[in-house]
């Protein structure tokens, strides 16, 4: 998410069209307001299922991803890291609980987290590759109390794994809640990508293969997806795809080996049919 997938994100973004996830009447949520001199949001939350609607109301991209630091580590070390953007560094010193991707200017975006207990690292990794992600704040959530929750209905589901994606092989054109899953030991993401008419799976990994890709000549588009999720973790999020060929693509880097996910067998078509 640091590098690869922003500037993809950063190449495609006016062609996003975000999706309101819908809520179901009991779930908790809260909003996120983010200008560009600053980020207003709730400092606590209850554990559990939580919506959290990112409304963008600067002049450039803004999102909000949660980071929870594993224990023994601090907030100085996970920024450390983001400012080097080591990405495999990153995840051995913070899980990540997701969040919403890119949120152009004027518009807003929700999706549904499942969080434990805990203290998190709220930051704002705006389109600019150059640029390492912000720390703006920090969520505290605490043992839910209460009445049970309603789980939201999520018509596509995907599960990550060391290192494949298992998810449908067509998906009907429209708007569906989709559910991610990490089922894996390592943090995974999920970047969803509309192929160019005649452009195939191949062309993306010889795209991908180049020392450094120039992202605006890809030969795909950037159409949503799910940032960073450690393993265990998982997220609700509503995509809207028209028909086509795409593909599911992770970039965060394998510690033991130092190559991308999608070098390891994450990089997977599907088709969305009429």
């Amino acid at each position: 998410m640091i590098r690869n997938l922003t500037a993809l994100i950063a190449a495609s973004l006016a062609l996003v069209a975000c999706s309101q996830t819908a809520v179901p009447a009991t779930l908790p949520e809260v909003t996120v307001t983010a200008a560009d001199s600053g980020v207003q949001a709730p400092a606590t939350a209850q554990s559990g299922l939580l919506a959290v609607t990112l409304t963008n109301t600067g002049a450039r991209p803004h999102t909000i991803f949660l980071l929870r630091p594993k224990a023994g580590h601090t907030q100085a070390e996970v920024q450390a890291a983001l400012n080097a953007a080591d990405e495999a560094a990153l995840y051995t010193l913070a899980d990540g609980y997701g969040g919403t991707m890119d949120v152009a200017p004027g518009t807003s975006e929700r999706v549904i987290l499942d969080l434990p207990a805990g203290t998190y690292l709220r930051l704002d990794d705006a389109a600019d590759p150059s640029a390492a992600p912000v720390i703006t704040g920090t969520l505290t959530v605490t043992a839910r109390s209460g009445a049970a929750v309603s789980e939201p209905a999520s018509d596509v589901k995907v599960t990550g794994t060391d290192f494949a994606y298992a998810l449908p092989s067509t998906i009907r054109a429209g708007t569906h809640m989709w559910q991610f899953v990490n089922a894996g030991q390592e943090a995974h993401e999920l970047g969803l990508v509309k192929l160019h008419d005649g452009k195939t799976l191949a062309d993306v990994k010889a795209f991908l293969d180049q020392p450094n890709p120039d992202f605006s000549n890809a030969p795909g588009d950037f159409v949503g997806g799910n940032i960073p999720l450690s393993a265990g973790v998982r997220e609700f999020t509503s995509h809207t795809l028209s028909a086509g060929n795409y593909v599911a693509v992770c970039f965060i880097p394998d510690p033991a080996s130092g190559k991308p996910h999608f070098d390891l067998g994450m990089l997977t078509e599907f088709t969305v049919t009429p």
